[in-house]
């Protein structure tokens, strides 16, 4: 077969694999090989994430097909930024993790799209019940701040199978981590926008899997040393460097859940108290949120009037020694 033959082979397949619904398109294969993706990969600072461990409680059938093999069917509903994710072949990286487990991949996007469109009559039906997943990720740009049809799809997935619901916030376009006042935005709870908020409790209040792409991928892009462009093919959208951020932090959140899952046992804490600043201790949430309060000026608690305290003071360590719990101050003097 010629060179010109095999092109145009290879262009009727990967046609027939897109199916178009409703202005909406259906991506069944890989649209990079695992060679592409380590290749590009290999030019860029590697990716550090580390996802929360309470993800484990919301992605049960997921990690039962990670850990007991078989085929785990993931349906990536969205626009064009959820496809910029599925672009990466983030299930050839995981299925590579997870031999025993074949990954079989569902993008079912449209241009500028949330789930106000998709939670019309039939879409569900036809962009994710009807490849019968077991794992749906939602996420993408395009949600319009619309919590509302967020939850009216996971309904409508939920009244017609058993998936897991995985929801994401949004990355690339045109947001800049590196600005201080956006980043601030991404990473700030007192600074998150009524959809970020909104998305989360959303996530709890539903019992779904919540990935912060948003954040993990703004930490990156402000850690690694290279410019946001060296990322993007357009002012909005992801290059192959940029699709491996998104593919690199999915996979990661998703690939030790198999590894995890004897972290569920039960904490032994004792008598110890435990100030939860975060959730290794927790097993799942509902209704509520881990909340990081501004502190209150209070009266006066300590003064240093002695000449033995110095005339300053970085801070007060407390230890225990035996029954006793001395306050032991660094005495900083200044230079003669």
């Amino acid at each position: 077969m010629t060179l010109k033959a095999r092109l145009m082979l290879l262009s009727v397949l990967c046609i027939t694999a897109q199916v178009r619904g409703d202005d909406g398109i259906i991506i069944r294969t890989n649209q990079r090989t695992l060679d592409q993706i380590e290749r590009t990969y290999s030019d860029m600072p590697p990716v550090q994430y580390e996802p929360p461990s309470s993800r484990l409680n919301h992605l049960p059938k997921t990690r039962h097909r990670l850990t007991e093999g078989g085929t785990l069917r993931v349906v990536m509903l969205g626009d064009s930024i959820v496809n910029d994710t599925s672009r990466s072949c983030w299930n050839l990286l995981l299925q590579r993790e997870y031999p025993n487990c074949r990954i079989e991949k569902i993008t079912s996007v449209r241009g500028s799209t949330g789930c106000w469109w998709y939670k019309e009559p039939g879409r569900v039906k036809k962009f994710v019940l009807d490849h019968k997943p077991e794992l749906v990720i939602i996420g993408g740009i395009s949600q319009r701040g619309d919590i509302d049809s967020i939850l009216e799809v996971i309904n409508q997935i939920r009244s017609g199978c058993g998936a897991d619901i995985l929801l994401m916030t949004g990355a690339f376009g045109q947001v800049n981590p590196s600005d201080k006042d956006q980043w601030k935005k991404i990473s700030d709870p007192n600074h998150f926008s009524d959809y970020r908020k909104g998305l989360e409790k959303l996530a709890i209040d539903v019992e779904a899997a919540f990935l912060d792409m948003g954040a993990a991928w703004g930490e990156y892009i402000r850690q690694c040393g290279k410019d946001l462009d060296w990322f993007k093919r357009d002012p909005i959208h992801a290059n192959e460097r940029g699709e491996q951020i998104l593919g690199r932090i999915l996979v990661k959140y998703i690939s030790g859940l198999a590894a995890d899952v004897n972290s569920s046992e039960v904490l032994n804490i004792g008598s110890r108290l435990e100030s939860f600043v975060d959730d290794f201790l927790i097993e799942r949430m509902k209704g509520v949120n881990l909340t990081l309060h501004r502190p209150i000026c209070r009266e006066v608690v300590i003064i240093h009037d002695k000449p033995w305290e110095g005339n300053t003071s970085g801070y007060h360590t407390i230890f225990k020694d035996g029954d006793l719990l001395p306050n032991v101050l660094p005495r900083l003097e200044p230079r003669q």
